[in-house]
Order: structure tokens, then sequence, then C-alpha cells
């Protein structure tokens, strides 16, 4: 699984707009759009409901939020530790 795709996913989550979520990580809503898609296929489950007003997580894209929540946190401490001069919230 591609940790950017999840990223991208994430933000999707966070903010329940794709327009809104590509703007935050500086790339196309068609982009995000698509790289969502392509998590899907490979987890072979929808992770968000698109409609008229947004997205919303389905019980797999909620499962994969708080999952993803967690391997955040856990890049960041990487991070962190590999290189104390970047801090835990840099390249994130």
């Amino acid at each position: 699984m591609d940790y950017r795709k999840v990223q991208l996913f994430l933000a999707a989550a966070r903010y329940g707009n794709l327009t809104e979520a590509a703007a935050s990580m500086e790339i196309s809503q068609p982009a995000l759009s698509k790289s969502i898609k392509a998590l899907e296929k490979t987890l072979g489950v929808r992770l968000l409901e698109r409609g008229r007003f947004g997205v919303s997580l389905t019980p797999f894209g909620q499962a994969l939020m708080e999952h993803g929540r967690v391997i955040e946190a856990e890049m960041r401490n990487a991070v962190g530790e590999i290189n104390p001069c970047e801090g835990p919230n840099v390249g994130m």
C-alpha cells in the first residue's frame, strides 16, 4: 500500500470535501480522486461515499482513518528520531 495514497485519503476524510483536501495537499482534485480510487481498488473496498455535498466515510474508510492516524504519528516520530533537527512535524 502506498503511504502517499493513505495521506491523500486521510486529507479527504478530514475535510469531507475532495476539492479542499486536494488544495491542502497541493495537488489537483482529479489527481486526488484518482489516487483514492486506486487505493480503494488495492484494498478491494469502498472507502468514501461521494455525494453532492462532499464525501463521507464508509465503515472501511473509518477503520483506515483510525489506523492511518496512528501511521502518521509513527512516521512523524520516526522522522524526529532519525533526524532530531527536523522535528516531529516535518514532511507530514
